[in-house]
């Protein structure tokens, strides 16, 4: 019984000695007490945040808004248009989007392509994340109306390259919150997830390394896809 408890209280001593080795690599309890006075977003957020802030307003700006997916376009090369901006940000959500919309509608943008909703998964269910993506469409409409928004489908996910706790059920069951939106509000609903996926719903392998972003290939598929509704 002795030996079991030495062993058990090593043990625990372990997990707590790699628990603190890992606080210390992310960047100790500083980073965390500043993570968690800043809504749990990291540095890195606000940084492209406040990049954002200071950049000059433009005409006739054509705006991809979204997360990380959104973020590794360079939409404005793909388009050889230098009035299509680049406003994702890795980790994003559409509470996070929701804070920093001042920016993005202050340009009283002519077109917003809208993808976001994937990230939200870890603190809300889709009926919640369908609301609160009905609600930023909402605002976005009030704050600048001469806007063409377009409503994009959030991607399927592939599993079999990386687990995660994503499923492409959610993400199905987002997306037709999102479709009911753009009919509720006559808005045009770009279903992106059916040229995504593969013959079992996941996303189609050769688009991507990690089962969740997206290689080149994709997109430039994205991109010819959506390309009459940017020019």
């Amino acid at each position: 019984m002795k030996k079991i408890l030495i062993i058990s209280l090593l043990l625990n001593f372990a997990g707590i000695a790699t628990g603190l080795f890992i606080m210390n690599k992310l960047g100790g309890f500083s980073y965390i007490k500043y993570k968690m006075a800043n809504r749990g977003v990291g540095a890195a957020y606000e940084h492209r945040s406040d990049y954002f802030n200071r950049l000059p307003n433009g005409n006739q700006e054509i705006i991809f808004l979204g997360d990380s997916i959104t973020e590794g376009g360079e939409w404005s090369e793909l388009f050889a248009n230098p009035n299509v901006k680049n406003r994702g940000i890795n980790g994003d959500g559409i509470e996070g989007v929701m804070r920093r919309l001042e920016e993005v509608v202050s340009s009283k943008p002519k077109k917003i392509f809208l993808m976001i909703g994937l990230n939200s998964l870890i603190n809300h269910r889709p009926p919640k994340i369908g609301a609160l993506h009905r609600e930023l469409v909402e605002e976005i409409m009030k704050r600048s109306p001469e806007t063409t928004l377009y409503l994009q489908s959030i991607l399927p996910i592939n599993e079999l390259v990386r687990k995660t706790m994503v499923t492409n059920q959610d993400v199905i069951a987002i997306n037709d919150n999102i479709k009911k939106t753009a009919v509720d509000f006559g808005l045009e609903y770009i279903d992106l997830h059916s040229i995504f996926k593969d013959q079992n719903g996941r996303l189609k392998i050769e688009f991507t390394s990690d089962g969740i972003h997206l290689n080149g290939a994709a997109y430039m598929h994205w991109k010819n896809a959506i390309i009459d509704k940017v020019n």
